[in-house]
């Protein structure tokens, strides 16, 4: 297939791929209006600015909207108008699909159909992967179902283990990777969507880190490290209590040169240091870098030997029973 004349882009979504890619297509001189809600609106995006502080200073239209189907939308879309999707807060439905024949996708940072939903990079640090996937795929109605226009695998550098890591070494590439496609589609390059194999295909929802981000002390404490990973920057943190305060837990380190614990003393703080926590776990101990409240107020000093951390059987239950949903305007 080839895309035909492109001459106007709309970006729907919000976070800061989508603002680096809307910033490098306004350098180009290309015709651009970025609709997103007024939950990404509203987010941090880059340089401490919400997104649409960001779009304003580079002089990028932008719409917030409630309903992505509204008329001042649909108005806009011509047949010379391609769209790209980055995490949108819409369902796109068959007929507002339709009205960009084929020329509507979405910008997905990880396998498909392996890694479908939402989560991110979240799910990937808590399994252990460590295999990236940047693609394009055509938008129907299902949940990353269209087929594949275009994608490049790779390996995430070693020094990757938060979500904020593999952000940062994969926005310049996918900005690369999403330019590269502009200029391909321009020089009327021919493209061979690729259908997704259904028998291959997985789903993870969303993640709320305030309700599923608490650790589970019977764990193996592997499991617990990729799981305050996943929590950690740019997010608040993973969470348990000692007593009946919260705490969030960031810069975790799995070591085993401790020997092994009873199940008993999982979560007992064992040994402390001028940088560290050592908590006993399933299979080793957990080296605890940075653990703070709710406020964000380091309590490093605030913990003795002896303390326990431990996680209440109504949090983690919570948390394996809530499904996270984000709507457009928040919530």
């Amino acid at each position: 297939m080839r895309f035909g004349l492109i001459d106007n882009y709309m970006l729907f979504g919000g976070g800061e791929v989508l603002f680096l890619f809307a910033r490098e297509l306004a350098r180009r001189n290309a015709a651009i209006v970025v609709i997103t809600s007024e939950r990404h609106a509203a987010e941090r995006a880059a340089e401490g600015k919400n997104l649409s502080e960001l779009l304003a200073e580079h002089g990028i239209p932008c719409r917030v909207v409630q309903q992505v189907d509204s008329k001042e939308v649909v108005s806009g879309i011509s047949s010379t108008t391609m769209g790209f999707s980055f995490g949108a807060a819409w369902i796109f439905r068959e007929g507002f699909i339709a009205r960009f024949n084929g020329r509507l996708l979405n910008m997905h940072c990880t396998r498909l159909p392996q890694n479908r939903g939402g989560g991110g990079y979240s799910w990937l640090i808590m399994k252990g992967e460590t295999v990236g996937m940047r693609l394009l795929h055509l938008i129907d109605c299902g949940i990353d179902t269209g087929a594949v226009v275009v994608s490049e695998e790779y390996i995430f550098p070693a020094g990757c283990r938060r979500p904020i890591d593999y952000h940062e070494y994969e926005k310049k590439n996918q900005v690369r990777f999403l330019l590269d496609f502009v200029e391909d589609v321009k020089n009327g390059k021919e493209f061979n969507p690729v259908a997704q194999q259904e028998t291959f295909s997985s789903y993870f929802p969303r993640l709320n880190t305030d309700i599923h981000g608490f650790i589970n002390w019977e764990w193996n404490v592997s499991d617990i490290e990729r799981f305050v990973c996943a929590f950690d920057d740019p997010y608040k943190g993973a969470s348990t209590f000692i007593d009946d305060r919260r705490l969030r837990l960031k810069e975790c380190y799995s070591i085993t040169s401790d020997g092994l614990f009873h199940p008993f003393q999982y979560g007992l703080v064992y040994r402390k240091s001028a940088k560290a926590l050592f908590v006993a776990a399933k299979g080793g101990a957990l080296a605890v870098q940075d653990i703070r409240d709710d406020e964000g107020a380091d309590q490093m000093g605030a913990i003795s030997v002896g303390d326990r951390l431990h996680t209440p059987s109504e949090h983690l239950e919570r948390a394996m029973r809530f499904k996270a949903v984000y709507l457009p305007g928040g919530g």
